[in-house]
């Protein structure tokens, strides 16, 4: 799993955690949530290092001062870090249970890799 992925499914697993749906489905919700936030936790150490290693931090902005001379290095360090293999492994829920809430086809999308079972196969993305 790419840190993208993980950064793309966030905010859409937080639209979802207040949402009704049965309990078995809210709870595999709220754990790839947690793991999620979890992981990226790390991304985002990661990406400040980086940041605070190469550019220097503008108190007054609290934004780090990157020089268009730079801007390209910084795009090809970060996407570099987007397309990281991350440690997260997917609390699965099986693709049935998506039946009994009501999903964006951009939601489903964006969790292709929570999901298990038939049909399931068809939400990751093709390579």
């Amino acid at each position: 799993m790419k840190v993208i992925d993980l950064l793309t499914a966030q905010p859409v697993l937080q639209n979802l955690v207040g949402r009704k749906m049965p309990a078995r489905l809210a709870y595999a919700i709220a754990k790839n949530f947690r793991l999620i936030a979890h992981e990226l936790e790390d991304y985002d150490k990661t990406r400040i290092k980086l940041l605070s290693d190469n550019w220097k931090l503008d108190e007054r902005t609290t934004n780090f001062d990157i020089p268009d001379k730079d801007q390209a290095k910084w795009k090809s360090m970060h996407d570099e870090l987007l397309q990281t293999e991350s440690g997260y492994q997917p609390y699965k829920i099986d693709l049935a249970f998506a039946e009994q809430v009501e999903w964006t086809p951009a939601e489903l999308l964006s969790l292709w890799f929570i999901f298990d079972g038939d049909g399931s196969v068809d939400l990751a993305p093709k390579k």
